[in-house]
């Protein structure tokens, strides 16, 4: 399992809380992240490189970097 760290961002993308969690890879740890995205976008980040960021309600869904 590898580390990675989400960070909640509000509407106009500030930080609101960020939670460290483990995931498989990239995709399971964007996969994750959506799961728990509900009003707010997340940004994933692993050891400060971006994995990308997922939101609800738009029609890009997830994004990888």
């Amino acid at each position: 399992m590898q580390q990675y760290k989400m960070a909640f961002l509000d509407k106009l993308d500030f930080i609101v809380t960020v939670r460290n969690f483990e995931g498989v890879d990239d995709i399971a740890a964007l996969a994750h992240a959506y799961t728990l995205c509900g009003t707010h976008a997340i940004n994933i980040t692993q050891a400060g490189r971006r994995v990308g960021e997922v939101a609800k309600g738009t029609q890009e869904g997830a994004s990888a970097a």
